[in-house]
């Protein structure tokens, strides 16, 4: 009788468990290097046949080829393929990174120009992460987001966005993106003929 509730506890626990992973062993090979060898990632994919993959492997084959791509730095031209994997995140946002799902829907969105949907889903990423989690993960999306407010000619918003980016990645020590920022930073200032700051 004393492990009924550990037994009762352990299968509760399967099944509202967080995030998985894949469980075609190729597509595994993908998701391990996408951030370390994104052009490997997408050569591992062309290999997949998409018709023998779960529905979440499918989900999973769908956001590694627009993480590749987009850490490629290969322009995002539709929301196809987005509009699939959102569509499986918002049926399972236990199964998925759902901030870092939103986070490559606004880089897409950004892409193709749609800057206030991407902006919606920088703004979702951001709400899905506390304050004091994936730090990294919220300094991409306030930089990305300072893009965006520059090219709309939002410059306080540029700002605000530019200046959390350089707060986080000082805490991170990431030297190269603090740069980058402080770049787009000056950059803002300079357009709002605040020359002291620039």
């Amino acid at each position: 009788m004393r492990l009924l509730p550990v037994i009762i506890a352990l299968v509760l626990l399967s099944l509202v468990g967080c995030r998985h992973s894949a469980s075609d062993s190729v597509l595994i090979r993908a998701e391990q290097l996408v951030d370390s060898v994104p052009q490997q990632t997408l050569a591992i994919l062309d290999t997949i046949s998409q018709q023998s993959l779960s529905d979440h492997d499918l989900y999973l084959y769908h956001f590694l080829t627009i993480k590749a791509n987009d850490k490629l730095f290969i322009d995002h031209t539709s929301d196809s393929l987005l509009l699939l994997a959102l569509h499986y995140g918002n049926k399972y946002p236990r199964s998925v990174n759902l901030p870092e799902l939103h986070y490559y829907a606004g880089r897409v969105y950004t892409d193709i120009g749609d800057y206030p949907t991407a902006l919606e889903f920088y703004h979702e990423a951001l709400d899905e992460v506390p304050d004091d989690k994936d730090l990294i993960l919220r300094a991409k999306v306030l930089a990305n987001m300072g893009f965006i407010f520059d090219n709309a000619h939002m410059y306080e918003h540029a700002v605000n966005a530019h200046i959390e980016a350089i707060k986080i990645d000082s805490i991170l020590g990431d030297t190269l993106n603090m740069l980058y920022d402080l770049v787009d930073l000056g950059n803002s200032y300079y357009i709002m003929n605040d020359y002291a700051k620039s």
